[in-house]
């Protein structure tokens, strides 16, 4: 097998086994969704999340939040729904005291996560006070684990409850915090945020400032008390790969790994080495691993069907909602009012050398951290049928809203982005579909993760070879 890669510094690579570090940067960052790159506003310093805001603060960023969520997104052209009143009165309602920056947060998210659009979003950045358990877990099909030996727990303990809350408890009050499309979204960030401090006072899990969890463990419950860790946490890994690829010769499978779309010089070189190898190596199978990406730019997607045999494929339609505040970071002319645009026919424009042009067969991998412009990844390939989905379901709607608009509150000066466009899949006929629904389902298993097993990558081989 030979791999290549290449080390970009500066880039959160999220690992599943190993955490999902990448996500913990998702958490306190907007992002845009497609290629073109919005005018943001300039972004302040956030007060401090343990800072007292007043009253008359906290109403004046709440009208603002409001403001912009009625003004901007699409889902509220015509108003609020009757439960989005609901929240947003109650949400008036709980500001009756001073409280800190971190407590006003969790008020106004609630807000802003009853549009189920996880492009549309409020941050918070963390501080030095702040501490996390030391819980390495994952939310697979079959349950919560602990993903890493973590004393006194081990790698691949079943996590029965947290804080007392059960997994299908804990699912319910993590749907009012994560805006999410889906539950495969809220799977992936809960084990990252439920070890924050700040979530765990939030949902009222401490006891004694430990958190009680049971677990099973050779088909034994084990109650224990954990405690915070001492040292900061490390965010990110400076180390990522936003791309690496590995050529399986025996197998006649190349795959090609992007964790972030991003389109330039490097990603380009690199995918026509990669496709030169397939060529030299008469690799008959490709997949493009989308597992551990949560977007970026979609053009990405455009550069690597150069290279198969496609003389042309549907790209997403959608709708555009009109507003002074889209004037102000987009550039449009229309203050108000909607617009729908047909999606183009894509012709594709393939690379002079035609001995890389691949002919043979191609597959997406996914997971439910497949989120954005990876996702359109897999959406372009499924509705056009250029290749086959394997894995997970991916943790966004294929049909979705996004190309957010930046903001900031008055007085916290919390981050938040609001979606302006609604993006529809080329096959509308499954416009409903909250997530890509792979062709073949590989789920990765407890097991999976205690041998090191990569379950999508030997099921691909496997079919392969059959």
């Amino acid at each position: 097998m030979k791999k290549r890669a290449v080390l970009l510094s500066g880039l959160t690579l999220l690992a599943l086994i190993a955490g999902l570090i990448y996500i913990l940067n998702f958490r306190t960052r907007t992002f845009k969704s497609i290629s073109e790159s919005p005018s943001a506003p300039v972004i302040l310093p956030q007060k401090p999340a343990d800072s007292i805001m007043s009253l008359e603060e906290m109403k004046a960023d709440m009208d603002y939040i409001i403001e912009k969520l009625k003004n901007v997104h699409p889902k509220s052209i015509q108003g609020f729904s009757k439960e989005q009143e609901r929240l947003i009165e109650n949400a008036y309602s709980r500001i009756n005291n001073p409280m800190n920056v971190g407590e006003f947060y969790f008020i106004a998210n609630e807000v802003v996560s009853s549009f189920e659009d996880a492009h549309t979003r409020i941050s918070i950045q963390s501080t030095e006070k702040d501490r996390r358990l030391n819980l390495p877990m994952v939310w697979l099909k079959e349950g919560l684990y602990v993903s890493a030996d973590a004393a006194p727990l081990l790698k691949g303990d079943k996590i029965l409850s947290i804080g007392n809350l059960r997994e299908e408890e804990l699912l319910k009050e993590m749907k009012k915090i994560i805006p999410s499309e889906n539950d495969y979204f809220i799977k992936v960030f809960t084990p990252i945020d439920i070890i924050q401090e700040s979530f765990l006072r939030h949902l009222d899990m401490l006891k004694e400032d430990k958190v009680p969890i049971t677990v099973e463990r050779d088909g034994k419950r084990g109650d224990y008390l954990l405690g915070f860790r001492s040292e900061k946490a490390n965010s990110s890994d400076k180390n990522g790969a936003w791309f690496s690829y590995n050529i399986y010769k025996e197998d006649s499978l190349g795959v090609f790994t992007i964790n972030q779309c991003s389109l330039n010089g490097s990603y380009k070189t690199f995918l026509n080495n990669f496709f030169e190898e397939v060529y030299k190596e008469n690799i008959k199978n490709i997949a493009i691993d989308v597992r551990n990406n949560m977007g970026g730019d979609s053009r990405v997607i455009n550069e690597f069907v150069k290279y198969l045999d496609v003389k042309q494929y549907k790209d997403f339609s959608g709708t555009i909602r009109y507003s002074k505040e889209a004037v102000e970071q987009r550039g449009y002319e229309k203050e108000s009012g909607i617009k729908d645009f047909n999606g183009n026919v894509v012709k594709n424009e393939k690379i002079e050398n035609k001995n890389l042009i691949f002919k043979g067969k191609v597959y997406i991998l996914t997971s439910n951290i497949t989120f954005s412009s990876a996702n359109w990844f897999g959406v372009i390939f499924k509705d056009n049928k250029l290749g086959t989905i394997l894995g997970e379901p991916t943790g966004n709607a294929p049909s979705s809203y996004g190309d957010i608009l930046s903001f900031q509150t008055p007085n916290a000066k919390l981050v938040f982005s609001v979606s302006h466009k609604k993006w529809i899949r080329p096959d509308k006929e499954k416009n409903d579909d909250n997530t890509l629904f792979p062709d073949i389902e590989v789920y990765t298993t407890a097991k999976d993760i205690i041998d090191g097993r990569d379950a999508q990558i030997e099921k691909l081989k496997s079919i392969i070879k059959d």
